[in-house]
């Protein structure tokens, strides 16, 4: 039986391997080429899970890549990525959210708010008779609710037998009555009608230049600033030596519904 030459069976071989490097070559490179061609354009439009509407200026991002979209006023958006990727969406005041793309040209989503508790502070706070106003050492934001509740006794210098009255004050036909000439600053402490319930001494409260009356309990909200407390003294001189005091129990509920 005749032998084949080395030298031959040596270059039938490497034949061989370069015919199977250049498949796998060829293989490599048609899959890459493959991947390539599986990038789509998608669209889609995100609203909101809680009433329907659009999310304007919301981000699409491709998971891993650097490729980016916002929403326009319409919540509508348009991007591109691979038919294997991930879309990921967030937005002010929502959760995030992941959609695959599984070759879907069209990708509406609806995005679900981030549930914030609110956040309850509660403090005492102490005013006696003879001092104007109190910084509470609180500072509101308008989605702040506020509740006071007030108890206590403060006494006039002026020396009347009724002197001594709780955060409400005198009734306002009580104290016009006996008090005319003061009724002209008494009457409207607070640059407004509070429908009878302003009196002598009566707490008052002010955010800003906000003044408004809280006697013994109001809820409020709305208001933005410093808050402070006061009595409502009547008082032309401006001398506090009034005795006593009012002690007020505040609750703030921070980012009220």
């Amino acid at each position: 039986m005749n032998k084949q030459p080395t030298s031959f069976i040596t270059s039938v071989f490497q034949a061989k391997c370069s015919l199977k490097h250049a498949f796998l070559f060829i293989l490599i490179a048609g899959l890459c080429f493959s991947t390539q061609a599986q990038v789509i354009e998608i669209a889609g439009r995100v609203t909101s899970k809680t009433d329907g509407k659009p999310i304007p200026r919301a981000q699409i991002l491709v998971k891993g890549t650097n490729a980016s979209a916002t929403t326009d006023a319409r919540g509508d958006y348009t991007i591109r990525a691979d038919v294997r990727g991930t879309l990921v969406f967030s937005g002010a005041g929502m959760k995030t959210r992941e959609e695959p793309v599984k070759n879907r040209k069209n990708i509406n989503v609806a995005m679900e708010p981030v549930k914030i508790e609110a956040k309850i502070d509660q403090v005492v706070v102490v005013i006696p008779g003879n001092v104007p106003w109190k910084n509470t050492g609180i500072v509101l934001q308008p989605n702040d609710k506020v509740e006071f509740k007030a108890t206590g006794k403060v006494c006039f210098s002026n020396g009347h037998p009724d002197s001594c009255v709780d955060p409400e004050g005198y009734p306002r036909d009580y104290y016009y009555q006996d008090f005319p000439p003061d009724w002209g600053y008494c009457g409207d402490p607070v640059g407004g009608d509070f429908s009878g319930l302003e009196g002598h001494a009566g707490l008052i409260a002010k955010v800003g230049s906000d003044i408004f009356f809280v006697g013994k309990g109001i809820t409020i909200g709305g208001k933005k600033g410093a808050l402070s407390i006061g009595i409502n003294d009547c008082t032309f001189t401006g001398d506090y030596s009034n005795s006593g005091q009012f002690s007020v129990v505040i609750k703030v509920t921070r980012g009220a519904p």
